[in-house]
């Protein structure tokens, strides 16, 4: 609830704001990130050549091929907010390697559960939950700070 209002953050309505389907069929996304490959596996598939030491906690972006950074400036923008380019944390490179091996993911589900797991932390999604806001009629409030995310693709990102 904002301001006296309730804001609809569900699966349904995620995928409908960013026009993207609704996956009926069982959750293999999920059943994959709770028993994921090794990070050696996983970097077989994203990486152009695996890095010599594996941090269990991330892989630097530097070792991406290009359809796997291609997909973590999308997933940073929109999935799982990041500002940090520099490495892949683990979660972020699960999520690459479903993606880039076609294990069919519910955007709004994974948005809608992200949010749930952020509720007792910062705010994941900012953007997304003012929008949100927006289509119920909430206004900014004159202290409100609005940051624009960057999702230019250059040379630099």
């Amino acid at each position: 609830m904002v301001q006296g209002i309730t804001i609809d953050f569900s699966s349904f309505a995620i995928n409908h704001l960013f026009s993207t389907p609704t996956v009926d069929e069982p959750n293999d996304f999920e059943a994959s990130i709770q028993s994921p490959p090794s990070l050696e596996t996983i970097s077989k598939t994203i990486c152009k050549v695996p890095p010599p030491k594996l941090d269990p906690k991330c892989i630097p972006r530097s070792s991406l091929i290009n359809e796997a950074w291609d997909w973590l400036h999308f997933i940073n923008a929109q999935l799982y907010p990041s500002s940090d380019l520099s490495e892949v944390s683990k979660d972020g490179v699960v999520l690459l390697y479903a993606i880039l091996i076609g294990v069919p993911l519910d955007i709004g589900h994974y948005i809608h559960n992200a949010i749930l797991k952020s509720a007792r932390g910062g705010m994941s999604f900012p953007s997304l939950i003012t929008v949100l806001c927006q289509q119920e009629g909430l206004e900014n409030l004159s202290r409100d700070e609005l940051i624009k995310p960057n999702t230019t693709i250059n040379e630099e990102n």
